[in-house]
């Protein structure tokens, strides 16, 4: 048996913070594209069941497009048993509030709900005779409904699993390596060891992780099946479970799924005399970008993060940069983290108006280092008779 777990989509997330306004409204409907490639890759991949652990949506309040488009989905791919579990993003009763639940559809509440498996089946069912896979969630005291009353110490249980099952638990929030909850949305791992657990479906963190729970079972957060800003770089996608008909033995893949990665790329321009100089310092540092996520590709979002310290009197034109490699790329923005090189000591005895005026700033007491490097800069190249960059 095939399952599929991820996590964290954020669907209609409205991206305007993250990227420009026609970037962002392209990025929200590949959001919900990439849904649809997961749900036909399962359809075409002998995968029995998706769970979702949590942050379907971004909002409680996400447009009814969005809503009816996943629940088309739902019910196209009868194929297919879907966990869902709501987490802290969608805390709303969404999909199908107005409508009977699809027969493939299968959520958790406020209290622990299980359902059953048979590892010759691909259906969700009632307890079978073989070996069952047993799938159980509940949503945290984190995950309330509005109007309801959060408790300050919240409790956490833990369900009651059958040892002789191949158990599948899922659960939404930040998992501590404690035995009692610090907060509403923490899941203390202590608490859970022990218990019979063979895959513990986490979601909220949105980047990849999977280690030992304890002796028998093994934790995983999948990550955010596509990035949505910078800080979401690299491979994104799902962990792909194979449980073995014989054992119950599960076997875990992680499957880079999003349509296209970001990238933060650090560029020292350290020495560069001008746009044209650090137009190529960027371009070596974009050619020469290879990791573990692989090389830079067209259809990327790239943000170059200049540092280090060119001429006083290099200044970094953004928007002509920008505009040197936005066709190279799907997007492409760059943020300035230079310090300008500058050494006082060539002016200190210069009997210039320059002198005077370099004297002048590195004397007020009221400026900040980096307001008296900026000043320099600015007035310098002023005096030289260069524009102000």
């Amino acid at each position: 048996m095939k399952l599929i777990h991820c996590s964290d989509l954020h669907l209609d997330s409205p991206l305007g913070k993250r990227l420009d306004p026609e970037t962002a409204l392209g990025r929200r409907g590949e959001l919900l594209m990439t849904l649809q490639r997961l749900f036909d890759w399962a359809g075409r991949s002998d995968v029995s069941g998706i769970i979702l652990s949590g942050d379907l949506f971004d909002t409680e309040h996400p447009s009814r497009q969005t809503v009816r488009s996943v629940e088309a989905l739902i019910r196209d791919h009868a194929e297919l048993s879907v966990f869902y579990l709501r987490g802290n993003h969608d805390e709303g009763d969404l999909l199908f509030f107005d409508r009977k639940d699809p027969p493939n559809l299968f959520r958790f509440g406020r209290d622990w709900t299980s359902y059953s498996l048979s590892l010759r089946q691909s259906k969700a069912q009632a307890p079978c005779a073989s070996r069952p896979v047993v799938i159980s969630g509940r949503e945290l005291d984190g995950h309330a409904l509005p109007g309801d009353q959060r408790p300050q110490v919240p409790a956490f249980t833990v369900p009651d699993l059958d040892p002789s099952a191949v158990n599948i638990v899922v659960l939404h929030g930040q998992a501590e390596n404690t035995s009692l909850p610090s907060g509403p949305d923490r899941i203390p791992l202590g608490a859970l060891r022990g218990h019979h657990i063979d895959y513990l479906a986490l979601g909220h963190i949105h980047s990849r992780r999977l280690w030992a729970l304890d002796e028998r079972g093994t934790a995983a957060y999948p990550g955010c099946l596509e990035g949505r800003g910078f800080d979401e770089c690299g491979d994104h996608g799902f962990i792909l479970l194979d449980i073995e008909d014989d054992t119950g033995n599960i076997r875990t893949r992680f499957v880079p799924f999003a349509s296209r990665k970001l990238w933060r790329l650090p560029c020292d321009v350290s020495g560069c005399a001008s746009a044209v100089e650090i137009t190529a310092r960027i371009d070596s540092a974009l050619r020469s970008e290879s990791g573990e996520s692989g090389a830079v590709r067209s259809e990327d979002l790239v943000r170059v993060e200049m540092t280090g310290r060119p001429a006083y009197d290099c200044s970094a034109d953004l928007p002509y940069l920008e505009d040197a490699f936005s066709s190279r790329f799907y997007y492409f923005t760059v943020t300035d983290g230079t310090r300008a090189a500058f050494f006082p000591e060539d002016y200190l005895s210069d009997p210039t108006l320059k002198g005077e005026f370099v004297r002048t700033v590195l004397g007020a007491p009221d400026l900040t280092e980096r307001d008296k490097e900026e000043i320099l800069r600015c007035g310098l190249r002023a005096l030289s008779g260069e524009p102000l960059l």
